[in-house]
């Protein structure tokens, strides 16, 4: 298909998968849209009430509502990107996100997207690495 601008690629969805950091920014924010959208998906799968922030400004991307605790928490979704170094997902700027709003990781692998709390940094000398979420939500998004 001929493109009237032919520096904007349009990605497959199939390419998703270890993106380097620059793959990752030559997709787009179209990955980010699909994290979020993602986030809203398995959170309403896992039986929460989920409320989308439609202006796209704003310290938070959804407000989850989990049966398990029935309070309100404002979610911002931060996409991880395939560190080469490390052999893993890192979503490098959840630190970033402060109270009252809470951080997920959506890591975007090509066949197991998933989302996770981010992790705190440490953790015992076994590599348990706890999550930096609500409390009684740790299992919230393996369920």
């Amino acid at each position: 298909m001929e493109r009237e601008y032919q520096s904007q690629q349009i990605h497959k969805v199939d390419t998703l998968g270890q993106m380097s950091t620059e793959e990752r920014n030559a997709f787009g924010p179209r990955l980010g849209d699909i994290g979020e959208h993602f986030v809203c998906a398995m959170a309403l799968y896992n039986g929460a009430e989920v409320y989308k922030n439609i202006s796209g400004v704003g310290p938070a991307d959804l407000v989850i509502k989990p049966k398990e605790t029935g309070l309100l928490y404002e979610i911002d979704v931060k996409t991880a990107s395939w560190n080469k170094e490390k052999g893993s997902w890192e979503a490098d700027n959840t630190h970033r996100v402060k109270p009252p709003q809470w951080a997920v990781a959506f890591i975007p692998e090509k066949d197991n997207p998933h989302i996770r709390w981010p992790y705190i940094h440490g953790g015992d000398n076994r590599g348990n690495r706890p999550f930096k979420c609500p409390p009684g939500l740790e299992d919230f998004w393996n369920s």
